[in-house]
């Protein structure tokens, strides 16, 4: 009896591995095709890859998941090199939303995910939607990594390069001048 036990526990792991091993290497094609596209600057074959690719990752593991959200930042990419800013900000708050569950706000993964539909919405012309979400980003990135960071620079970079196209320079002046400051002396630095 415990020999039966065992061998039908084998059979279960060994199908659950091959079953793995599957997913995995379907997965893999879907994500070469779409990159091989991509390359190519062939954005709407990409993007069906990139569906078809989504579609596996939330059959197999689920919408909260940071592979989803992953997918979801190149879905929104390739959405936004063919001009479709509406749908790359679906995708865009989609991510930020799983991201912020899976990860929590206080992580790299979600500040990113702030700054990219910061910048659909600027270039939309949506911003204070934009303003507020560079600012999120800027306050995490510089809670996380302090102010001497790339990321917490490039947060004053892309916050003061939204004032500046708002016309509002005195906001836009400090940010800048910091950002090329901390830019300046990481040059210097060995």
């Amino acid at each position: 009896m415990k020999k039966a036990i065992l061998f039908l526990f084998l059979i279960i792991n060994c199908s659950f591995l091959i079953t793995n091993s599957l997913y995995a290497q379907r997965l893999q094609e879907l994500d070469s095709l779409q990159t091989a596209y991509s390359e190519a600057r062939n954005y709407d074959s990409a993007l069906v890859y990139a569906h078809k690719s989504l579609k596996l990752i939330e059959d197999k593991i689920g919408r909260e998941d940071t592979l989803y959200a992953n997918k979801l930042e190149v879905i929104l990419a390739l959405n936004y090199y063919l001009s479709d800013y509406e749908t790359a900000i679906e995708y865009a708050i989609e991510c930020k939303n799983v991201r912020e569950k899976v990860l929590g706000k206080e992580h790299p993964d979600y500040t990113l995910s702030c700054n990219n539909l910061a910048f659909l919405y600027q270039n939309m012309g949506n911003y204070h939607k934009a303003e507020l979400l560079y600012i999120e980003a800027k306050t995490i990135r510089e809670k996380i990594f302090g102010k001497e960071h790339p990321d917490y620079v490039a947060s004053c970079d892309a916050l003061g390069g939204l004032y500046l196209t708002i016309g509002s320079y005195q906001k836009a002046e400090p940010l800048l001048i910091e950002a090329k400051k901390k830019k300046s002396s990481r040059k210097r630095t060995p």
